[in-house]
């Protein structure tokens, strides 16, 4: 698959994995926070992302960028992050 196909891929399942989130969450909170862990090279794709979605329903999400193998470590060791987006296609290892 080409690159923009992949981004893309990863766009809409951002969109749904976060509708998702506060949807289900709503039945049970009044507010909810989404932390996500992402790759340098995703950043701005998902603040644009991040700004629409807050707007759309007023529920805040925390971005982290980074390294994709620092990201991985820290949620092997426990990092409360609800969504992660990699940024290479291996597999990860611990």
């Amino acid at each position: 698959m080409p690159i923009a196909g992949r981004m893309l891929t990863r766009v809409v399942a951002l969109w749904l994995l976060l509708s998702a989130t506060v949807t289900m969450a709503d039945e049970i909170f009044v507010a909810v926070a989404v932390a996500v862990a992402v790759a340098s090279n995703f950043a701005g794709t998902l603040k644009t992302i991040t700004k629409r979605f807050e707007a759309a329903t007023g529920h805040k999400v925390h971005i982290s960028v980074g390294a994709t193998g620092k990201q991985y470590a820290q949620i092997r060791h426990g990092a409360p992050f609800d969504l992660f987006f990699a940024g290479n296609y291996s597999p990860l290892s611990a």
